[in-house]
């Protein structure tokens, strides 16, 4: 299948009132499931760098609030529009043997994204309403086609479907939620070691000052003892 899809990143809405503003079209939302991706990309990219032709494979874990599992194996070749990419995927029954058979394919873990989901349809629309770890409140609409389409101009259509509705602030966003919290640990994991140098140098002048009064404070009690018995 061919998945076009737009996401839309609400920085300061919340769940309830995103779904009060669709409320006309729609009325039932799935219960929340939790997801747990994980990402692998072939061992000879270099960086996290998703062109034309990348094929990234993903194991999903599912799980409702009555701890139902449900495992999913899902490959995507990304197309030439963001957010557009062809995919196969089948349910699997063992996460772990899978992974294993996956890096033996050359493939290795790249990042984990991990979030609540409530789904809807809408006509040819597929919504997912996600709060990602992280990165906050989003709303995907989808389009899925058996064959494939001009993936700008279905984008183009899906943005003036929703522009009709009147929803709270949000921002168009094109990066996938994978490349997102990879760009976001990649920055901490930066400052961190820039920040580490700078620790370990305070740390060595701390004991260095330290042991600098620890002699001063020898030298001064050996004179006193010294003194007391004269």
């Amino acid at each position: 299948m061919y998945e076009i899809e737009v996401k839309l990143h609400f920085p300061k809405a919340t769940v309830l009132e995103l779904q009060n503003s669709l409320a006309k079209i729609i009325q039932n939302w799935t219960p929340p499931i939790t997801q747990i991706d994980t990402i692998y990309l072939s061992k000879n990219m270099t960086e996290y760098k998703i062109i034309e032709g990348t094929k990234i494979v993903r194991i999903r874990e599912e799980q409702n609030k009555t701890d139902n599992v449900k495992q999913i194996l899902t490959m995507k070749i990304q197309q030439e529009t963001k957010l557009s990419s062809l995919e196969y995927e089948t349910e699997i029954s063992d996460s772990k043997a899978v992974s294993k058979m996956i890096q033996a394919w050359d493939f290795v873990e790249f990042v984990c994204v991990e979030k609540t989901r409530q789904k809807a349809k809408y006509g040819d629309y597929n919504f997912c309403l996600d709060t990602v770890k992280d990165l906050g409140l989003f709303l995907e609409i989808e389009l899925l086609s058996s064959s494939k389409l001009d993936s700008k101009s279905a984008q183009d259509k899906i943005i003036s479907f929703i522009e009709t509705y009147n929803l709270p602030a949000y921002r168009l966003n094109d990066v996938p939620y994978d490349t997102q919290v990879f760009n976001k640990k990649s920055a901490k994991k930066a400052v961190f070691n820039k920040i580490l140098p700078i620790k370990l140098f305070l740390t060595k002048f701390k004991l260095k000052i330290v042991a600098i009064f620890s002699h001063f404070s020898l030298k001064i009690t050996f004179v006193v003892l010294v003194n007391c018995r004269r």
